[in-house]
């Protein structure tokens, strides 16, 4: 991990445009606290202001400055390497091309910006466990952002309560295997056509699909934070097929159950 504060401001050092067309082989997590950043992002750019949060993935060409119009540009970043279990809160899902942006909420920039000067101080010290408590300041900034767009995203389904309520009724009962879509539909009232119609044009994924995600969070979870065993797990969410679990789970997350408990709780793999 490498970690810093870049004061750029109008002709004095560190004013400089930064330019690497072949990215890094790690991430770079970056949070504007004062002035603006000019971005280029593929063939478009962006300003950045206080409070924007940016992510560069691994291989993304890094090539941004101090907004021409702006007097200075400070910013916290840090240089890492992610955590197997991290991949979840890599994934925004905000970019327009390829350079990730979230705009924290006004009353969580001071959290965020506090944690970003922890991380810094830690990193370059020498003091016992620094290293490790630098990397977690970096693992909480991450999973809050997760949790904090959660929160802001528009619910899923404004237009339909239907939808809402099937959603809510899928959620409370996915620990029963025998939870089919028929059920679902008479629920809501709908046929099951019309349902399944319904749910994907609006939601973007099938009904189906969408229940075997969220299988797939609550699994994700319990290895989390249980000892119980993997076909337990998959039991309690409602997956009777053990191998079926082991499969979608490596397909969803790129890595096994067992994989994902021993990166999360720290154990070699």
């Amino acid at each position: 991990m490498i970690s810093g504060i870049t004061p750029m401001e109008r002709g004095r050092p560190f004013d400089e445009i930064i330019n690497r067309p072949q990215g890094m082989r790690g991430y770079i997590l970056n949070l504007t606290v004062a002035g603006e950043g000019l971005i280029t992002d593929g063939p478009e750019q962006f300003v950045c202001r206080k409070g924007d949060l940016l992510l560069f993935a691994p291989d993304v060409p890094h090539y941004y400055q101090r907004h021409p119009d702006a007097a200075l540009w400070h910013h916290q970043w840090v240089y890492f390497f992610a955590r197997g279990y991290w991949q979840e809160a890599l994934q925004w899902g905000t970019a327009t091309h390829l350079v990730e942006r979230f705009t924290l909420p006004p009353d969580c920039f001071d959290e965020f910006s506090a944690d970003f000067l922890e991380l810094i101080r830690r990193n370059h010290t020498h003091e016992h466990c620094s290293q490790i408590l630098a990397l977690n300041y970096l693992e909480k900034m991450l999973f809050r952002r997760m949790e904090i767009a959660s929160h802001v995203a528009p619910p899923p389904l404004p237009s339909d309560h239907r939808l809402s309520l099937a959603m809510i009724y899928m959620r409370d009962n996915m620990g029963r295997p025998e939870l089919d879509l028929p059920e679902v539909a008479a629920q809501v009232h709908l046929s099951l056509s019309h349902f399944v119609h319904l749910f994907t044009k609006i939601a973007g994924v099938s009904p189906k699909r969408w229940l075997t995600l969220q299988r797939l969070k609550m699994a994700q979870a319990q290895l989390f934070s249980t000892s119980l065993s993997v076909e337990d797990i998959a039991s309690r969410v409602g997956i009777r097929d053990s191998g079926y679990f082991y499969r979608i789970f490596k397909q969803h997350y790129g890595m096994t159950p067992g994989e994902y408990r021993s990166a999360a709780q720290g154990a070699p793999k």
